[in-house]
């Protein structure tokens, strides 16, 4: 299994396809679009089991943000983002509801969770 680290990225590893070529504030600006375009897309269209989720932070009242969007940044330059199902801030918790799609993609979501701890620091990623 291959190891992704600020220092190592893999075009292969995530679809955000901005070319690297193009000034820090056009690439920022398009890959900011394409990020909350797939984000409200993915809000306009919940799984299942992203239902159930948000069924039971609010019978819970725990306050949380759906498809939050990270931005991994170099050189103040947006590399790539990832769009997390689920973000608890008072318990710096992500929470992924992983469905039958993800068995197809575990060493994706291991490098993915990776990526993020490495970037935010002390977050819990659950799955």
């Amino acid at each position: 299994m291959e190891t992704y680290s600020a220092n190592n990225w893999n075009d292969n590893f995530q679809p955000n396809r901005i070319s690297p070529f193009e000034d820090k504030e056009k690439r920022n600006k398009k890959m900011i679009q394409s990020a909350e375009f797939h984000a409200q897309n993915m809000k306009e269209n919940p799984s299942y089991l992203e239902k159930m989720m948000m069924e039971f932070l609010n019978n819970h009242h725990i306050k949380y943000e759906f498809q939050k969007i990270y931005y991994i940044k170099k050189s103040h330059t947006i590399q790539r983002y990832f769009i997390v199902d689920f973000y608890v801030p008072h318990a710096n918790l992500i929470i992924e509801t992983d469905g039958k799609f993800h068995n197809e993609q575990i060493d994706y979501d291991n490098q993915r969770t990776l990526i993020i701890k490495q970037h935010f620091g002390k977050i819990k990623v659950l799955r």
